[in-house]
């Protein structure tokens, strides 16, 4: 039995709204009317970027903080176009509701957030500024476009309008600004007003929802999405027996020291539980058609480097043999090259290599996108692109985009609880992830030394017996020595290169430094944590750093491969 591919999640779009608190200038009946036509023209577009089919299934999200004055009136606008609503608090609601000094905008608030499908709630350890930093970061982070009022005056505090709009400006995530004056023009920040802003927004509405071009040759997007779940048995095992051969013998490398990591919460205490629903499906799909196309690969490009071996003994039986054997030895050459032909051939035509880097890249992201949700964050996606056309290689990314955009915010109270279940999660993640990495150090460190060294042997083997053939002359002696000799001479130079080219395809001894580095830095970042009591900011920042290490692999290896076929042939 195989099992299709999850199929993409509805598409998403997350529409974050920023303001100031007083509006003192402000026409609120007009200024709300403003606010329901802009936020009417950002959904016609989506939908308009989108296929006729999927135009229907469009998920709206309001990504608002609800604070007093345009937050709210922002967001009643969203939720009267059908946008479900996730609120990224700096506060815990108990604390953040002093926040509030006039009773009908805090019951407005409370409204409001009874509606939210989602509550991210942040604890208040620091600073009251820099909770409402961190509240428009993890905003920022989970919009697809900001939908501003805003005076237009310079920044007058931490985590205001004007930083917000600057930073989400500076990372390239689509801005549109009501005026906060009357009568509430409609405008891009630093549009050279060349264009409309309903044609921006159309613009980015297409950057971000529009299905991406397809190859002549493939669609990968396709591909993927007719994908079956099965495995690959013969190569899994033809990989693995080739490794053991190499491998005998070898001592067992010690495991790292350490404490062992924290349980993980019971379920019902996951702070990830609703998050995972949507990720957890897609994460194990890639992994197993990343194991799967990764087996294939190796098998195929091992094959041909070891066909060299039959390939050389036949042709020495169709030219040294009795003739009854010679044609046998002519025929098996011949098929082992037709063979190496048709597996090179299968590799080039169905892409193994390519889909195996791309399922891994998209498996590996999903997996860290866990960690980087715990805080409200989506830094494993790749930024948009508004400054040139959506190209086929970028499928990946958008299906990275679709599924974890469709997890969206994860319901989640910053209290003590939380503290020790993100540490939970963080900590066995990073150890298992160290593991992974040394035991497979240690495993093609062994590797590329027995190549390099079978390698070796067979050059110096090649001299050798060039060297005693010189020494024993035309021996008459022992019929057939000569011969002998000479063949030894030429088959052991030319058998040397297969040794070599396992080792550097394989890339077993660069491995072995780049991972043996990664899992000596997640053991660095693991003491680092337990050095000091564990807080929001400091899990937070181990969270990251190990984000970035453990994605950089397959990151550096996908960027290597994006837009191109390997062609072995």
């Amino acid at each position: 039995m195989s099992a299709s591919v999850p199929p993409l999640p509805q598409p998403t779009l997350q529409i974050g709204v920023i303001g100031h608190r007083a509006l003192p200038d402000a026409d609120l009946a007009l200024l709300a009317d403003k606010a329901t036509e802009a936020l009417a023209g950002i959904i016609a577009a989506a939908r308009k970027a989108l296929p006729e089919p999927a135009r229907s299934r469009l998920q709206l999200r309001c990504i608002s903080s609800l604070a007093e004055g345009s937050d709210c009136l922002l967001t009643e606008a969203a939720l009267a176009q059908g946008c479900a609503l996730a609120a990224p608090l700096p506060f815990q609601r108990a604390l953040y509701a002093r926040d509030f000094t006039d009773p009908a905008a805090l019951a407005r608030h409370e409204r409001l957030l009874a509606q939210s499908a989602s509550v991210y709630e942040i604890d208040a350890a620091g600073a009251k500024a820099e909770s409402y930093l961190a509240a428009s970061r993890i905003l920022l982070a989970q919009s697809d476009i900001v939908l501003a009022i805003w005076d237009g005056d310079a920044e007058r505090g931490i985590g205001g309008t004007a930083q917000t709009i600057r930073e989400a400006l500076l990372a390239d995530i689509p801005v549109l600004v009501i005026a906060a004056q009357a009568p509430h023009a409609l405008h891009v920040p630093g549009d050279d007003m060349s264009a409309s802003p309903q044609a921006q927004i159309e613009r980015w509405m297409q950057h971000l929802l529009a299905p991406l071009p397809a190859r002549p040759r493939h669609d990968a997007m396709a591909q993927y999405l007719a994908e079956q779940v099965k495995t690959a048995p013969v190569a899994t095992w033809f990989v693995r027996s080739v490794e053991r051969w190499l491998l005998l013998a070898a001592k067992p490398q010690p495991q790292p020291q350490s404490e062992p990591p924290p349980d993980l919460p019971d379920a019902a205490d996951d702070p990830l539980r609703q998050f995972d629903e949507v990720i957890e499906p897609h994460r194990r799909t890639l992994d197993q058609l990343a194991t799967r196309y990764g087996a294939l690969y190796r098998a195929a490009f091992t094959v041909r480097l070891l066909a060299v071996l039959p390939a050389t003994a036949f042709g020495i039986i169709s030219l040294y043999a009795a003739p009854t054997l010679a044609n046998l030895g002519l025929s098996g050459q011949l098929l082992v090259l037709a063979v190496t032909l048709v597996i090179a051939g299968l590799d080039a035509r169905l892409g193994w290599h390519r889909r195996f880097v791309a399922y891994r890249y998209l498996a590996e992201h999903l997996r860290q996108s866990r960690l980087l949700a715990l805080f409200g964050t989506t830094g494993a996606l790749a930024p948009p692109h508004f400054d040139r056309q959506p190209a086929p290689e970028d499928w990946a990314d958008a299906v990275l985009r679709r599924i974890v955009r469709a997890a969206g915010l994860p319901p989640l109270n910053g209290g003590d609880g939380f503290i020790g279940a993100a540490a939970a999660i963080i900590c066995r993640e990073m150890a298992e992830q160290r593991d992974f990495y040394l035991a497979r150090a240690a495993k093609f460190a062994v590797l590329g030394q027995r190549l390099k060294r079978a390698g070796t042997v067979l050059y110096v083997a090649g001299f050798g017996f060039t060297l005693l053939r010189l020494i024993l002359g035309p021996s008459n002696h022992v019929p057939g020595l000569a011969t002998t000799l000479a063949l030894l001479a030429m088959i052991a130079p030319a058998l040397s290169p297969v040794f070599f080219g396992l080792r550097s395809w394989n890339e077993y001894a660069s491995l072995a430094d780049r991972y043996r580095v990664t899992g000596n830095r997640l053991t660095r970042l693991l003491q680092l944590y337990a050095m000091h009591p564990a807080n929001r900011a400091k899990l937070e920042t181990i969270a990251a750093a190990a984000t970035t290490l453990m994605l950089a692999e397959t990151r550096d290896w996908h960027s290597a491969i994006k837009g191109h076929d390997l062609k072995p042939l």
